[in-house]
């Protein structure tokens, strides 16, 4: 855990950092999962401090010095780090959706596996950076530097790219489904199969696609009628169904023929309901993060209407069973946070 002095230290501001610093040359600030939700952190020197998973949500760090810190699994979604300073910082699985980064300076920053969906990346400098599966998914990276930066693996798909610099940047198999890349520099890049699908490469610099890339990226994107989600719940309401209209007539009883046996039929009737509570849980989680949301919502969502259906069931009625349906229809109802921007 953090150490409670160093965090009364940042609290302070500059001049207790500095402080701290010419007593500890060698050392950097204890920040370990600390809890700094919404603190005001800007143009504060935050060198080499660690602060690995640590809550940074809705922070304020503009222009602070980052260079070299720690920020491993680090909670930084919605957090303010315009002109932060974040060289050779280890964001490596750390959390930046919706984070605000523009004209930060990322540059040769170790962000493996980082996710920043819908973050403000706009005049961002990533030259270099290590950005391994990192996602991208809708974000804005209009006029970036990513020249050489290493984005194998990583989902760029809807993000804005036009602008950017991706000279010599390694871009195999990453997603690049619907990316706008217009007025880009791709000198040098790599696109070793790579998901193009109606990429904008309009003005593009150092054009580089080979016939067959070309041909798929001019291909349409069929668009689902149904997502996995509901599907899941779909095909498990049908088993649920099938499995139930089977134990209404089969296996008979061998003692008392023109009946069923009621162990075998108990049994297949578990069967089903099994069915449909993995079915709804499973598919629930799946349409909760198809709209940006966490998918744990989604199953605590389900799993207290499934809940309720059984409690009113063994109070009242079997036809109870139907208020578990509610659960993936108030995920349905929920507002879309994947839906795409406009820049």
């Amino acid at each position: 855990m953090a150490n409670p002095d160093h965090i009364w230290i940042i609290r302070q501001g500059n001049q207790a950092i500095n402080q701290w610093k010419s007593r500890h040359p060698d050392a950097g600030l204890d920040l370990f999962k600390a809890d700094l939700r919404r603190d005001n952190l800007s143009d504060l020197d935050l060198s080499e401090a660690d602060l690995r998973n640590a809550d940074l949500r809705d922070a304020n760090l503009e222009g602070s010095d980052l260079s070299g810190a720690y920020l491993g699994q680090a909670r930084l979604c919605r957090t303010n780090l315009c002109h932060a300073n974040l060289q050779r910082a280890d964001l490596t699985g750390g959390n930046l959706t919706g984070a605000v980064l523009n004209q930060a300076n990322l540059e040769a920053a170790y962000l493996n596996q980082s996710n920043f969906s819908h973050a403000d990346l706009n005049e961002t400098k990533l030259a270099h950076a290590k950005l391994m599966e990192a996602n991208f998914f809708n974000a804005d990276l209009r006029k970036a530097d990513l020249s050489g930066a290493d984005l194998r693996g990583a989902n760029l798909k809807w993000s804005n790219l036009s602008g950017a610099r991706l000279s010599v940047a390694e871009l195999s198999k990453a997603n690049l489904i619907e990316t706008d890349l217009s007025d880009a520099d791709l000198t040098e890049a790599i696109f070793t199969d790579a998901k193009l699908r109606q990429v904008k490469l309009n003005n593009v610099t150092g054009y580089n696609l080979t016939s067959e890339q070309e041909a798929e990226n001019a291909k349409k994107i069929t668009k689902r009628i149904m997502g996995t989600g509901y599907l899941i719940i779909l095909i498990s309401f049908l088993i649920f169904l099938g499995l139930i209209a089977l134990g209404t007539v089969f296996p008979p009883s061998t003692d008392n023929p023109g009946q069923l046996d009621p162990a075998a039929s108990g049994i297949i009737t578990f069967l089903a309901m099994g069915f449909l509570l993995i079915g709804f849980l499973t598919g629930s989680v799946y349409i909760a993060t198809d709209k940006g949301y966490s998918g744990e919502l989604g199953f605590i969502i389900t799993f207290c209407f499934i809940l309720t259906a059984y409690l009113l069931m063994q109070v009242l009625l079997a036809e109870f069973i139907g208020v578990a349906f509610f659960g993936p229809i108030v995920l349905a109802l929920l507002p879309d946070k994947n839906q795409r921007r406009i820049y």
